[in-house]
């Protein structure tokens, strides 16, 4: 039988710091704009990602790209047990930073990132660093995730379960 809990999940995507010996700093990008996107439980592809926000790639380590970006997910039952095994077998929520191409050139993943699911990140503020193909570090992004409380609540309730067996 369904609940009538509202179980919702929001996530803000703050500012983004290109790295001090990033790959992005090369002129090849000076024009480029990037969007982020994720894969967040079951949700479509295309309710994950910033794209209606496309930022230019800073210049230098010391300007910023505000995404500003917020994006509520209003969970059923079958996705908030979704969010509990997550949660429980350590995923964590997987972005990428996207070059979204031009004329001349196709997007492109400039770099991946996780961000942590777990109710004790909740509404924090998470630093996160987006590593290249090779591993290497390119910028930087803070990264909010904040659970309604009848959301924090149930995903708190299953952790106290866990620890108790």
């Amino acid at each position: 039988f369904p609940s009538n809990n509202i179980y919702i999940a929001e996530l803000f995507i703050g500012s983004l710091r290109i790295s001090e010996f990033s790959t992005l700093i090369d002129p090849l990008y000076d024009d480029q704009t990037i969007c982020i996107e994720w894969k967040f439980l079951d949700f479509p592809l295309e309710e994950c990602g910033s794209s209606e926000g496309l930022l230019r790639i800073p210049r230098d380590t010391l300007t910023t790209a505000d995404f500003n970006f917020q994006k509520s997910y209003t969970l059923d039952d079958r996705q908030h047990h979704l969010l509990r095994q997550w949660i429980e077998h350590g995923n964590r929520l997987e972005m990428s930073l996207v070059n979204s191409g031009n004329d001349t050139k196709s997007s492109e993943d400039l770099g991946v990132t996780y961000v942590e699911l777990g109710t004790q990140y909740n509404a924090q503020k998470q630093l996160v660093s987006f590593n290249d193909i090779n591993n290497v570090e390119i910028a930087q992004i803070d990264i909010i995730i904040s659970y309604s409380k009848e959301l924090l609540e149930r995903l708190e309730d299953a952790g106290k379960v866990l620890e108790n067996k």
